[in-house]
């Protein structure tokens, strides 16, 4: 598949995401009693995902400035493979987050997405455990940040994390 045809693809979708984004923001409120509502930040998020998604859709068909010419550029097997699965991944964070909890579901997308993008060749044993470590590091980081200092409500899962 060329890179042209993934580019533009991707960006429409991108596009379709940050509209939906932003439709979905306006309805959670903007502002509540003169300060930023829970709608605001998924209203700039995804304003901001639909305008740079534009503009890179755009520039695929050189619309807007000097796109670079990635015609003769062919995305290998492999690639579509992992980007396919990070995808994969990602949806069923979405759909395992209620019934897992974020802290158990955060982690396997983690290790998941880890896993997907390295080459096969190069997942050693080291490479586990690195990836373990880094997986729960950052699930540990985000419950300190989300859970206990700034005190937003989390999924919880059977597990009671």
């Amino acid at each position: 598949m060329h890179v042209t045809l993934v580019d533009r693809a991707f960006a429409t979708l991108l596009c379709v995401l940050g509209l939906y984004v932003v439709v979905a923001g306006v309805e959670y409120g903007l502002w509540v009693r003169g300060v930023p509502g829970p709608g605001f930040f998924p209203v700039l998020a995804g304003a901001m995902m639909f305008i740079l998604s534009g503009v890179n859709l755009s520039r695929s068909f050189g619309l807007a400035g000097a796109a670079t010419d990635l015609s003769g550029i062919v995305v290998s097997g492999r690639t579509m493979s992992a980007i396919l699965g990070v995808v994969a991944a990602l949806v069923a964070f979405i759909w395992l987050s209620p019934y897992l909890g974020m802290t158990l579901a955060g982690f396997l997308l983690i290790f998941a997405i880890g896993f997907l993008t390295q080459p096969e060749e190069l997942r050693d044993r080291a490479f586990f455990v690195k990836l373990t470590a880094v997986s729960f590091g950052t699930i540990i980081v985000c419950n300190v940040l989300f859970r206990i200092a700034l005190g937003v409500p989390v999924l919880v899962g059977p597990f009671g994390i």
